[in-house]
């Protein structure tokens, strides 16, 4: 019952009938009672893992609560650590035991038979939240939530099951628990955003994800610039695809009056690596700088080590050594969070890399060289191309071998396989209808970001125009969205982590 599909608009349309009936104080218990429902559509099995990661959370905290009231900051630790192990570790568990245990098997010479696991709808990004709400309850931010179904409530939160935002308690509880009445004008906008999520995704990812297989499930055929094209068409079809649920997420949820973080703030006009990882999967990159970057950049060990290089005279180096490990653990690990494939962890271990050149670039050039912005944007843009074709490779001899043909100049330029390629995605897209749709819908989300890098508020401009132009682009963008739902449409790729 993914967002696009048509079952799933009957699910929420019911909850959307029921909501406006229901008293205000028993409306957290009907979210709560379809977040359930969502989940288990998805599989009964998978709810064994969320009941236990709540309740383990639960009672760690109201246990780490109780030690710090009776002055046992010692079990309040050891609490913590019980708590983040046992929610850690189902993950760990159900997506990396057979990776690690293949790959240790393989290294000693002996064959793995892959164990069959059950992998829980979201539990990257529900083991994610919990974690930081009990770290945040450690650290004293929050107060622990004293009724279980309520914690329930925050872990499993349908609209985030899929592709996040990986929310804090401490910005989504008194929303959750105390949803908004129905406002006219504040459920309009959440259906706008709603809809132009849905376009992003069945208009335009759906159609470029065409384009994309063709280039890499053949890329032993082409060279050069058709490589590359793949990898921009990677990273047109994945940001059409993410942002889309996202802001479908978000729509649905300000619709009851909760108002979740936007995961994206047009990354591909980024200036540098640092900058992209700024606007993309905002909520994503916040958590590991928060709970891991850091904590790492505070622990003994870190902390002594650039005390030692500080007293031997190495000032700068004591600034950025300790900086780049804790920045490269933290790249490997985000590179393992979403998945376990080798593909991942080397494409982690790449933006590792750029970013530590980073940290060495503001720590010992004194001098930055002014170079113009629309370079800048436009070589972030190739790392970040080069970056998705590892990350969207099979394994890590697809990726090498489709950039070494990505840079094999003396076919640059294949003029008839361009020509091949485009009449094969031309022909998969469908009708001429179909490829013209896909074509203009790429423009739209493209001059959509544009105008809002530029301050402008494309919503904030069709609310000014007159009655007419409003029912014209409301009719003719349900048309659309219809005529395109009557296609198969594809599961959001994030679903997988």
């Amino acid at each position: 019952m993914v967002f696009n599909s048509f079952e799933f608009f009957a699910f929420l349309a019911l909850l959307m009938l029921i909501y406006g009936f229901v008293n205000a104080k028993w409306r957290w218990q009907l979210l709560l009672a379809f977040s359930m429902a969502f989940f288990a559509s998805f599989g009964i099995k998978g709810l064994v893992f969320l009941l236990f990661t709540t309740a383990s959370t639960f009672f760690c905290t109201l246990g780490m609560s109780k030690s710090e009231r009776n002055g046992r900051k010692k079990y309040k630790k050891a609490l913590l650590a019980i708590g983040l192990l046992s929610n850690f570790g189902i993950l760990v568990v159900l997506k990396y035991f057979n990776f690690f245990a293949s790959s240790a098997t393989s290294l000693a010479g002996k064959s793995f038979e892959p164990l069959q696991m059950i992998i829980p709808l979201g539990i990257s990004f529900y083991t994610f939240q919990m974690m930081g709400y009990m770290i945040d309850v450690y650290n004293g931010i929050i107060e622990p939530q004293q009724n279980f179904l309520k914690l329930l409530l925050f872990a499993s939160y349908f609209p985030q099951m899929i592709d996040g935002p990986i929310s804090r308690y401490a910005d989504v509880a008194s929303m959750l628990y105390q949803p908004k009445d129905i406002e006219y004008e504040r459920c309009r906008d959440a259906l706008i955003l709603f809809a132009w999520g849905l376009f992003k995704k069945i208009c335009v990812a759906d159609n470029i994800k065409v384009y994309v297989d063709l280039i890499f499930n053949n890329y032993q055929e082409y060279k050069g610039i058709l490589i590359l094209s793949g990898g921009i068409a990677y990273a047109i079809y994945l940001y059409a695809d993410f942002s889309g649920c996202i802001d479908m997420v978000r729509g649905m949820s300000s619709y009851f009056g909760i108002e979740l973080k936007n995961n994206f703030e047009r990354p591909y006009f980024a200036t540098s690596v640092e900058d992209f990882w700024r606007k993309w999967h905002i909520t994503l990159s916040s958590w590991f700088r928060d709970y891991l970057f850091y904590p790492l950049q505070r622990t003994s060990l870190l902390r002594k080590m650039g005390q030692r290089l500080k007293e031997k005279g190495h000032k700068k180096a004591a600034r950025a050594i300790p900086t780049v490990i804790a920045t490269l653990i933290v790249w490997i690990t985000t590179g393992l969070w979403h998945g376990a494939n080798m593909t991942f962890i080397i494409w982690g271990l790449y933006y590792g890399v750029f970013m530590t050149i980073g940290v060495f670039k503001n720590v010992f050039l004194k001098k930055k060289h002014a170079v113009n912005k629309f370079l800048r944007i436009l070589s972030t843009f190739f790392v970040v191309c080069i970056g998705y074709i590892i990350f969207n490779s099979a394994n890590l001899s697809d990726a090498w071998h489709m950039i070494v043909n990505m840079l094999d100049f003396t076919q640059l330029i294949q003029v008839s396989k361009i020509l091949q390629v485009g009449v094969s995605f031309y022909k998969q897209v469908g009708a001429i209808v179909y490829f013209a749709i896909t074509i203009l819908s790429t423009c739209i989300l493209f001059l959509h970001d544009i105008l809002e890098e530029y301050g402008i508020d494309i919503l904030t401009w069709i609310k000014r125009r007159n009655i007419v132009i409003k029912y014209i682009l409301s009719v003719l963008t349900v048309m659309l969205l219809l005529f395109m739902m009557n296609r198969s449409s594809g599961d959001f790729t994030y679903m997988q982590f």
